[in-house]
């Protein structure tokens, strides 16, 4: 019988849930184990080849819901939660860390994850482009709706800009991950070196109060939309399809451009951390043509937390071998 990686705890947003699933896939592939997580999420919806299994223990799956719920959870308690139910259920799961070297490898136990799994370099080494771009394939009922045959028409005909803010402007301390805030003026200098009009540049931004991203529920994620699937699909499909992409520092165009068919893609260079909730400052930034900027790590530098375990890189550039 297979041994099961239990994800126990949704991180983020769509874009930050990818990198979870890339990770437990790629090691449910790899290794003699079964990848089960606490609940659905849009990717069963958006992708042929990320149906989720749920942890069948519906006692165990409260417990995690409720507790992934609280803005005091740490890892102690996952690791009480877990070691509660070995003892109700005499089961032996053991924790993963997955920055750990040689975490990737066969385990002995069944395993429980808590992990964002974008913040290592060793991470990143196992996997390839074209096994990512299959695992997060489009799905028949996407491909088929009036959404994405528009979005397709317009492939490589157009150029489109990503400007975050959200979270990043509007949240405090807890909640803002330590992003900064990429200038306009950037994007601006960017469209000039590269030799791009800005006035056909088409615009997306999660910028309240215009894209308040309504819905959105722990654990489920967002919720569906009979007409687009989720709000953020469109602009997703249209960073996915565009010509010309700049890229913010966020999961969601970092994946939008990692996968796209057609863009030529320009990322933001984060050389200082300059967070907006204390400053009230915008980082004024160089772009390069590539996808492979980090979109939260700063050069030289991690993204804010300590963390000992070993494999745990400041890692500024997301390299996936071919």
């Amino acid at each position: 019988m297979a041994k099961i990686l239990n994800h126990v705890h949704w991180i983020g947003r769509f874009g930050n849930r990818m990198f979870q699933v890339a990770y437990a896939k790629a090691f449910e592939k790899q290794n003699n184990t079964e990848y089960r997580t606490i609940s659905r999420w849009e990717g069963d919806v958006l992708f042929k080849n990320c149906r989720t299994k749920l942890i069948k223990d519906k006692m165990f799956v409260r417990e995690l819901t409720s507790y992934g719920t609280k803005s005091d959870q740490n890892l102690q308690g996952w690791e009480k939660i877990v070691q509660k139910h070995n003892k109700r259920t005499n089961d032996d799961i053991r924790f993963l860390f997955p920055y750990d070297i040689g975490s990737f490898e066969e385990p002995k136990t069944s395993l429980a994850m808590d992990c964002a799994c974008w913040d290592s370099e060793y991470i990143f080494n196992q996997y390839t482009k074209t096994d990512l771009k299959k695992l997060f394939e489009f799905s028949d009922e996407v491909k088929e709706s009036d959404v994405y045959k528009k979005a397709e028409d317009r492939q490589g005909t157009y150029d489109v800009a990503h400007l975050r803010r959200d979270d990043t402007v509007f949240s405090e301390e807890n909640h803002n991950w330590n992003y900064p805030v990429v200038s306009r003026q950037s994007y601006e200098k960017a469209f000039r070196t590269f030799d791009i009009n800005p006035d056909t540049v088409e615009w997306i931004s999660d910028d309240f109060p215009s894209h308040p991203s309504m819905g959105w529920n722990y654990p489920l994620g967002q919720t569906k939309s009979d007409e687009v699937f989720f709000d953020f699909f469109p602009d997703f499909l249209k960073l996915y399809f565009g010509r010309n992409v700049f890229r913010a520092n966020s999961s969601f165009s970092w994946w939008a451009t990692f996968l796209s068919p057609t863009a030529k893609v320009y990322s933001p260079i984060l050389h200082n951390r300059v967070l907006y909730y204390k400053t009230k400052q915008e980082l004024n930034c160089e772009f390069i043509q590539s996808t492979t900027p980090h979109f939260m790590h700063v050069l030289g530098y991690s993204f804010g937390e300590e963390c000992p375990h070993q494999g745990f890189h400041t890692c500024p550039f997301i390299n996936i071998r071919d």
